[in-house]
């Protein structure tokens, strides 16, 4: 069995990680945890760890510290770096000391899976070449002339979270048994009407071009779901099975004038488990390429967008997001009135300021109400035709404030949403002193200790824990920067400086000061 170590200061985060993972399916034992570099480093040489999963900040010694010391040491481990978003330079430090790669919190569960399996691939694959085998022959391809039919009819309600737990496990326990040499590549088609022409038409240009490419070895699985076509390649090899999905989109865009192509890759031995995250960011590309009439892109396209959004208007997309989920439709409102200033004699460019603020608000319900996806598409095209600044503005107002009303009717209805809006408020109001969960609660329209109950069932911590956690996270990487720690402490709501530094303490094990020498020498 692979010996696993878990490191994190908190223990919500450690024990959190350990759940995700089916360890035994990957031929894991169970994770070790350590709450600090110094008892991490311990466990690695007792139990001759393999793959180590890092915080990097962390008390006594960080995770940079640590993958030095087992680079040192001269053990073999595969390191996972995990940090957040203000972390990355410490992050491109440590892919350059050698860590296996990282991931952002917080933590996509499938992503998380998807990196361990990597590296249990590469631990085979470093043992096989150890043992001075002969390299393995190609497995060969397993009979699957049962699979399309029953994906077909299991995988749909698999993806949309309505399959009973029971098939689940027995979905993906007979993709395991059958195939386990599976390489996942996930296509979207985005198909405007859903008729048998436009996908025959579809299938056959892409199996021409397959033939075209001599990639005929590649297994070809396509399933059916609403407006969508999925469409799963099978490769004896990650390089072909990147060859094959690459002419497979190439040809899918030159013979088909469909809307939305989005691709998205599982590596081996992960089957259905990836497949949910896969189609959310396939589906994510596709609805904005439906959204903004474009024939083909990327994620990083659609990333790129949203960066350039943010440059030109000055506005955080994720704030925006947060404001809509927070239900501050006064702020939503200022800020587009803002927009509308900016761009009062540029049409086109009030159009791209709006139409991508209309798209991060429906991005934002996506989740929660598909149903209003239609209007909005509807509303985006009306602001296509129009000429003048104010009918633009005007239009954009009135769509964002019917979307928050209709969060505020899912509120109504749905505790995971209230919680989502608790959250949502918390992003945007953490440097107000005087935010509690009282205040939040009379806002929303809760009983106090109803929502508290409620918030700590959720989370799986108290409201004030998270408050402090959100508070500390934006302090650190203000610390990073030449601000006077006595403004940092107003900036992220503690009134006194010295009940800040404490805060910061217990969660880091650092005072600010200590923090900041740390961390900006580095």
């Amino acid at each position: 069995m692979i010996s696993v170590v878990i490191v994190d200061d908190e223990p919500i985060i450690r024990s959190g990680i350990a759940q995700i993972i089916p360890w035994e399916e990957y031929g894991c034992s169970k994770p070790h945890m350590a709450k600090n570099g110094e008892e991490a480093l311990s466990l690695i040489r007792q139990y001759e760890a393999r793959i180590v999963i890092s915080d990097i900040k962390m008390p006594k010694m960080d995770g940079l510290e640590l993958l030095n010391c087992v680079n040192q040491l001269g053990l073999d481990v595969f390191f996972i770096v995990v940090s957040g978003y203000d972390e990355f330079q410490y992050v491109q430090r440590a892919i350059n000391n050698g860590a296996f790669g990282y991931l952002l919190k917080p933590l996509v569960p499938e992503e998380l899976e998807t990196m361990v399996a990597s590296a249990v691939r590469r631990i085979g694959k470093d043992t096989q070449a150890e043992m001075h085998t002969a390299p393995a022959q190609t497995a060969p391809q397993t009979d699957i002339s049962w699979l399309p039919a029953y994906l077909n009819d299991t995988l749909p309600a698999y993806l949309n979270d309505t399959l009973p737990a029971e098939r689940k496990d027995q979905l993906q326990s007979r993709i395991a048994e059958e195939n386990r040499m599976w390489h996942t590549v996930f296509l979207s088609h985005f198909l405007t009407e859903p008729d048998d022409t436009g996908v025959q038409e579809l299938l056959a240009v892409s199996e021409a071009v397959l033939e075209q490419e001599r990639l005929t070895d590649c297994a070809v699985l396509y399933l059916r779901d609403r407006h969508y076509l999925y469409t799963l390649l099978r490769a004896d090899t990650q390089a072909r099975l990147e060859q094959a999905a690459g002419a497979y989109l190439r040809g899918w865009t030159r013979g088909c004038q469909l809307h939305g192509a989005a691709l998205a890759q599982s590596g081996m031995d992960i089957g259905l488990r990836a497949l949910c995250a896969m189609q959310a960011k396939a589906h994510h590309v596709v609805r904005y390429q439906r959204y903004f009439q474009k024939i083909q892109c990327s994620l990083a396209d659609v990333e790129t967008a949203l960066q350039n959004w943010q440059t030109r208007t000055g506005f955080e997309y994720r704030y925006v997001q947060e404001l809509l989920l927070a239900g501050e439709t006064g702020r939503l409102a200022r800020m587009m009135k803002t927009l509308a200033e900016r761009a009062a004699n540029h049409v086109e460019e009030c159009q791209y300021a709006f139409g991508m603020l209309l798209y991060l608000c429906r991005e934002a319900v996506q989740s929660r109400q598909p149903d209003e996806l239609e209007r909005m598409d509807s509303d985006y095209l009306s602001i296509l035709t129009l000429r003048h600044t104010q009918e633009i503005a005007a239009l954009a107002e009135r769509t964002v404030q019917a979307l928050a009303d209709e969060l505020n009717a899912v509120c109504a209805r749905d505790m995971q949403m209230v919680i989502a809006r608790v959250k949502a408020i918390v992003q945007i109001d953490y440097a107000d002193s005087a935010l509690s969960l009282g205040a939040i609660a009379v806002r929303l329209g809760f009983n106090a200790a109803y929502l508290s109950h409620l918030f700590s069932s959720v989370e799986q911590c108290g409201f004030s824990e998270y408050l402090t956690r959100v508070r500390i996270q934006k302090a650190r990487a203000l610390l990073l920067t030449d601000v006077k720690i006595v403004s940092i402490a107003q900036l992220v709501g503690y009134s006194s400086q010295p009940y800040f530094s404490t805060k910061f303490r217990t969660e880091t094990g650092l005072s600010p000061s200590e923090y900041r020498e740390k961390y900006r020498k580095s």
